[in-house]
């Protein structure tokens, strides 16, 4: 999670009130840095119209996923506004801070004043605004700045995700179908399908020593029934390294494969193998549901962590079965 990183303050302060405010500054930056959330731009306190320029070429020197406004204190909204301006296409958190107690001095530099004059005004224009309120030592402050910076993480790596399906909409699902255009204009995943039958032309190139020699060391604490013979494990190999090769080649995020309609008829055998050895590192599922994989890459962006695609099976009504055919990344039984 990168942001850049931008704090406002009035003209009006004395140098010693500028400075105590530039050591609160310093606590919000720690506190973000804590949270995994990497300042990879930073540019203020803006004080003035003469400070604005500087800043924005500052934060514009590096790319990021959100950019965070701090407002420790009273700020003139006309700096605000013509700072943040040219980033209206990113998200915004307009952070600002609430008082601070200092034995029994309370000092009150009035950034939620400040927030209150200029929030709506900048909602008016356009921004994609998130506000929060309160100082960095709060749970509450902590954790909405976490799941906005998550969601901002995840709306960014979106517009840069390739998404591959090799075979469209299994079995005709109406439900894995999917507006190209739409899904690339509103969530900015680009779809690309490879086909079944360029899969197995790859997997054709890979000779058998490989495909043994894979096998002996993947599922050398694997539990395999006796049923499944040496030529059907060759196969499932032969076709995970060429999917694996592709994967590389085309730099999927994620992918999806028809699983009745595909390998079972023009190969032999089933995807479920290769799809949940590929899953290790990026999201799969089945029947090349592509709105249901988009959505699983969605809820890793967000978790950081591998998501799993199950179906409902039964519903209970003190629990609900759920399942999938096969296909589930060892990760997840781990």
């Amino acid at each position: 999670m990168r942001t850049g990183f931008v704090s406002f303050i009035a003209p009006a302060y004395t140098q010693d009130t500028v400075e105590v405010l530039k050591e609160i500054v310093s606590r919000a930056k720690e506190a973000l840095t804590s949270l995994g959330i990497e300042i990879v731009s930073e540019a203020g306190p803006v004080i003035n119209l003469f400070d604005v320029e500087e800043a924005v070429s500052k934060i514009s020197s590096i790319q990021f996923d959100f950019l965070t406004a701090l407002i420790p204190s009273w700020a003139e909204s006309p700096m605000i506004v013509n700072t943040l301006q040219p980033f209206f296409n990113k998200p915004i958190l307009l952070w600002a801070l609430s008082s601070i107690q200092k034995g029994d001095v309370l000092i009150a530099p009035a950034g939620a004043a400040a927030m209150a004059a200029v929030m709506h005004p900048l909602r008016a224009m356009g921004a994609k605004l998130k506000v929060v309120y309160g100082n960095p030592e709060s749970s509450n402050v902590r954790r909405e700045i976490l799941h906005f910076a998550r969601a901002a993480y995840t709306v960014n790596k979106l517009f840069g995700s390739r998404v591959g399906i090799f075979g469209y909409a299994d079995m005709g699902s109406y439900t894995a179908g999917f507006d190209q255009t739409s899904l690339r204009s509103k969530i900015g995943v680009e779809v690309e399908d490879y086909e079944v039958h360029r899969l197995l032309l790859e997997a054709d190139k890979i000779g058998d020593e490989e495909a043994d020699e894979f096998a002996s060391r993947q599922f050398e604490d694997w539990i395999i029934d006796r049923t499944v013979t040496k030529e059907d494990l060759r196969k499932t190999v032969k076709v995970y390294l060429a999917l694996r090769k592709i994967i590389h080649e085309r730099r999927f995020d994620a992918i999806s494969m028809k699983c009745v309609y595909g390998l079972p008829i023009y190969y032999g055998i089933t995807p479920c193998i290769p799809l949940s050895l590929a899953g290790v590192n990026i999201p799969v599922v089945c029947e090349s549901d592509v709105l249901g994989l988009v959505t699983e890459l969605i809820m890793d962006y967000v978790s950081g962590q591998r998501s799993v695609y199950l179906e409902f099976y039964d519903i209970f009504e003190d629990r609900v079965l759920m399942g999938v055919c096969g296909m589930i990344p060892r990760s997840a039984l781990e």
